[in-house]
């Protein structure tokens, strides 16, 4: 579950409208460090303020917002990289102590993404995904893991978003107003197109898929760009240094929009691991015999499970797979059909 999650648990408890099964997720929650329990007494000492006290909201969330923003990677500067300092709170941490400044209301409107006169806030848990319509018209598929930052009216002349986690954009046009989407590593700009931007703080790399239309993918205070147009996909690699693109036959790094598996020629291996992914599963490491298979056949991820899938591959390719235990399988024969 998303942290921020968890901010909306304390809040349900504090209010005695939690379930028992979220009490168990949040007491999980809390016992992790002492971190997490020095946050839920702060959480809970934000109640006793007086019901007409009148916070300043507009500062508060400044301030917060302004933390959250700060960098805790490695940005990549020509011809050197400078580490950043790490910001003193994660985002979680500061709304527990906004709770303190500007009330428990205030907060929860704020991840509710309520908030008037301020930046709006979309957040996804893990195994949920979100859709979005921003009021110039783009539609924005938030995955899992992932956090939307944007300006409730956007603004005159520019629209400007800030995304942490992956997210399928379908921006409305305006050759007026370029559409930039920010993450701690790189920018994208667009006019108007649709494609996938994959930057989850916990992976050494930004990649961004087109799927109509046409982009520039740039990695932050970097001369260095690649302009991509229509199944195209580029990725930056940090460690690397690294900006260039990558083949992208299938499209499947965007199969959690699509809800499709497309296997066309397709080495075994590389189809394995999009099935083990998308229906999140184990499958054991593939014998020599059967490296050079190649497999085609189209999934629909949300009609087929994994029951379903398997046995496609065994009829196609003369494979057969055994479950050893809940969720993982192991594969055997003797080469290709």
């Amino acid at each position: 579950m998303n942290n921020s999650n968890y901010i909306k648990l304390l809040h349900k408890r504090s209010t005695g409208t939690i379930s028992s099964k979220e009490t168990e997720a949040l007491n999980s929650w809390l016992s992790d460090s002492s971190d997490n329990e020095g946050l839920s007494t702060i959480w809970d000492n934000a109640g006793s303020y007086k019901e007409d006290f009148q916070p300043d909201v507009k500062k508060g969330l400044a301030n917060v917002m302004s933390f959250i923003d700060e960098e805790e990677a490695t940005e990549v500067k020509e011809p050197k990289v400078v580490q950043m300092k790490k910001r003193r709170f994660s985002p979680f941490a500061m709304a527990a102590i906004l709770a303190v400044l500007v009330g428990v209301g205030a907060v929860i409107t704020w991840y509710s993404t309520t908030a008037q006169n301020s930046s709006l806030v979309a957040t996804t848990g893990i195994g949920e995904t979100k859709e979005l319509l921003l009021n110039d018209g783009t539609k924005v598929s938030l995955n899992e893991n992932s956090y939307l930052s944007y300006a409730e009216g956007l603004t005159q002349s520019h629209r400007n978003v800030k995304l942490t986690g992956e997210a399928f954009f379908d921006v409305k046009p305006d050759a007026e107003r370029p559409f930039v989407i920010t993450t701690s590593r790189s920018t994208v700009t667009v006019l108007g197109t649709s494609f996938n931007v994959k930057a989850y703080k916990d992976q050494p790399f930004n990649e961004v898929t087109v799927k109509t239309g046409k982009v520039r993918f740039q990695p932050k205070n970097s001369s260095t760009h690649l302009d991509l147009v229509k199944d195209e996909t580029a990725k930056f690699d940090f460690s690397k240094k690294e900006l260039k693109k990558v083949e992208n036959k299938e499209q499947n790094n965007i199969s959690w929009h699509t809800q499709k598996l497309q296997f066309v020629d397709t080495p075994l291996a590389e189809a394995l691991e999009a099935i083990e992914k998308n229906y999140d599963v184990q499958i054991s490491e593939l014998p020599n015999q059967l490296s050079d298979c190649q497999f085609n056949a189209n999934f629909d991820l949300k009609k087929q499970d994994i029951n379903d899938v398997l046995p496609v591959i065994e009829s196609i390719l003369g494979v057969t797979f055994s479950k050893t235990s809940e969720g993982i399988y192991s594969i055997t024969g003797s080469g290709c059909k």
